[in-house]
């Protein structure tokens, strides 16, 4: 990425602001603390799961429709080109990281606030909460449309009180609620390699569905490749939908920090985006070549229509079953940064710095023996702490509000859109383009030297914020003429 500026004179200023997005402060190899830390870093093949698993969710399954728009023959360029961009930007922020991390960077926040100041932490902290509570709401439409879909297979009349799409909702919120409590990576990694397991079923039982239908049902002569829109106009919506699929911008370099081995992140990166591509390219293509036109916002909802009866309904349920299982094991997961911004801009995360400002007392608190205290303590109780225990439920009552207030935040939006498709579409054309296309190359510019390396950021650029504004654009006009 071209010849590296001098970084001996970054100042104390500089290294100031990196530290102050840090959760506590830096601490000797051999102290309890971090004794009792390593115990939760998680291996490479832990980091590689999450890293699919934050990559691989409702957002892949909403790109049939836009590629059945521009035609099979157009989409897997299209989806390839932004494919290598994001997996180049995401090597590139990594990098940022790693040449900042001698002042004490860790975050994609403190990347920021180190090349921009303050408000570079601003906007990335803004954009990042932004992002994920719009996936985090995505799961909530997709699970009432997951579960409609079961029971309308099952011949149960979904009219009946309490089967609306809201009360599923409501429903979910009461399961992800207690699981949004989970803070630490070690822990949320059991439910990543579960949600992996399901979610890899569901497509695969997804995709051959749509394969069977393509062999058995479907003549070459009707195997559309040409589009069923313009290609321009439809474009927007590829690239909404592709962007939105890379979810986890966000949590690449918190799945880096919990690492046991970190300098092996551009292994996990390259193995995991390389599955999860070909994923992408699979749901987003094969659809268009078996039904030609898509209609429905979701996969899912489109098999559901197509398969109401036959041998493949039993099938289409099942991976209807594992999906919705999977975006649930995935929810705490998605939520996972935005509390952790939340958190330190409120000063109670993880730290003893931290809950000190929140409590304005000494540090924190000996862990209680609640339930909600396990999971929302940042370290063990070998640790050692001074508060008292009123002190310490504080912080954990405050944390557990947080999590609450956005929770509910995420199920109010998606009761408000529902469409799983919509929400998609607005959410990847609005700020995934700026975290994911459009900062980590400008970042690199004002980073590094090396013409050539700014004139192809500069192109990459350009491209995410062509892609945003008329994808939103488009997003938008859609959202109003549906409602």
């Amino acid at each position: 990425m071209g010849p590296q500026r001098e970084t001996a004179s970054v100042g104390a200023e500089a290294c100031d602001w990196c530290f102050r997005g840090m959760e506590g402060t830096p601490r000797s190899p051999g102290s309890p603390t971090c004794v009792g830390r390593r115990a939760l870093l998680q291996s490479t093949p832990q980091a590689a799961a999450n890293m699919l698993k934050a990559a691989c969710g409702p957002g892949c399954l909403a790109l049939a429709m836009p590629c059945s728009k521009v035609g099979a023959g157009m989409a897997p360029f299209i989806m390839l080109c932004l494919q290598l961009a994001c997996v180049y930007n995401m090597h590139l922020l990594v990098s940022l990281k790693q040449h900042f991390q001698h002042c004490g960077a860790r975050s994609y926040g403190d990347v920021g606030a180190h090349v921009f100041g303050r408000p570079g932490r601003c906007l990335i902290d803004a954009c990042t909460a932004f992002q994920q509570l719009g996936i985090c709401s995505v799961y909530f439409a997709f699970i009432s449309s997951g579960v409609e879909n079961m029971l309308l297979d099952l011949g149960v009349d979904i009219s009946q009180p309490g089967l609306e799409r809201v009360n599923v909702m409501v429903y979910a919120f009461v399961l992800l609620l207690p699981m949004s409590l989970i803070r630490h990576w070690s822990k949320l990694s059991p439910l990543s390699r579960a949600a992996n397991v399901c979610v890899l079923t569901g497509i695969s039982i997804s995709l051959g569905c749509v394969i069977c239908s393509m062999t058995a049902h479907v003549s070459p002569s009707q195997r559309i490749f040409k589009p069923s829109d313009s290609v321009l106009g439809a474009t927007p919506l590829v690239y909404g939908a592709t962007i939105y699929s890379f979810e986890l911008v966000a949590n690449i370099l918190s799945i880096e920090n919990a690492m046991q081995k970190p300098e092996q992140v551009q292994l996990v990166i390259r193995t995991s985006m390389f599955l999860f591509c070909i994923i992408m390219q699979l749901v987003g293509v094969l659809p268009v070549l078996a039904f030609g036109t898509i209609s429905c916002g979701s996969l899912m909802d489109e098999l559901g229509l197509r398969f109401r009866t036959g041998a493949a309904r039993p099938w289409v349920i099942g991976a209807n079953a594992f999906l919705v299982v999977s975006v649930v094991l995935t929810y705490p997961i998605q939520l996972h940064p935005v509390c952790e911004i939340t958190e330190r801009r409120l000063g109670v995360a993880a730290g003893a710095g931290a809950t000190a400002r929140f409590l304005d007392a000494s540090p924190r608190a000996a862990l209680s023996s609640s339930p909600s205290s396990a999971l929302l303590s940042d370290e063990d109780t070998s640790c050692g702490s001074s508060n008292s225990t009123t002190s310490h439920r504080r912080v954990i009552g405050a944390r557990l509000a947080i999590r609450g207030v956005l929770v509910v935040g995420t199920l109010f939006t998606a009761i408000c859109v529902p469409d799983v498709g919509l929400l998609v579409g607005l959410f990847g054309s609005l700020t995934a383009p700026i975290l994911v296309m459009m900062l980590p190359p400008l970042m690199a510019i004002k980073t590094w030297d090396g013409y050539f390396w700014k004139v192809f950021h500069i192109l990459i650029m350009v491209l995410g914020g062509a892609g945003a504004v008329a994808g939103s654009h488009t997003a938008i006009l859609n959202i109003v003429n549906r409602h």
